[in-house]
């Protein structure tokens, strides 16, 4: 477990950082100001927070599988 919450962080350590990198770049390239940026930005990035987030709570086959033998 205590592995999984590591890569947990890591993962979401990135999914941060790409939002903020998207954020940044539509405020001084594409002129937005910062809350239409933050909409913006999230959902133009959401489909990394989604994986994460499916990570978390949907169980790996291979747990399954283990389970039923």
């Amino acid at each position: 477990m205590e592995r999984k919450a590591t890569i947990h962080h890591i993962k979401l350590g990135t999914v941060h950082r790409n939002v903020m990198k998207t954020l940044r770049r539509l405020i001084d390239k594409d002129d937005m100001d910062f809350d239409e940026a933050v909409e913006s930005a999230v959902d133009k990035r959401k489909f990394l927070l989604n994986r994460v987030v499916k990570d978390m709570f949907l169980p790996d086959e291979s747990d399954d599988d283990k389970e039923a033998e």
